[in-house]
């Protein structure tokens, strides 16, 4: 669960980004999914461990946000 990003031509959609390394860029290997919702159910994760989110908005002229900061999720 995020809040809602602001922009001047608004937020059409979040894309979802995962990794296993807390450091790490958003880019196309570790997209796990879209949503236009201020949530996200990652329903693909492996018992035990920990991995790391980070959420870039997209707004209506497909322009992107700057990445939020990592969020940390044990499982």
């Amino acid at each position: 669960i995020w809040r809602a990003s602001t922009g001047l031509q608004g937020v059409r959609y979040y894309n979802i980004y995962r990794s296993n390394l807390t450091d790490f860029s958003p880019g196309p290997g570790c997209l796990i999914g879209s949503t236009s919702e201020l949530f996200f159910i990652d329903t693909n994760l492996e018992r035990g461990g920990e991995c790391f989110y980070r959420i870039v908005g997209v707004d209506n002229w497909d322009n992107r946000s700057l990445p939020s900061a990592v969020l940390a999720v044990s499982n």
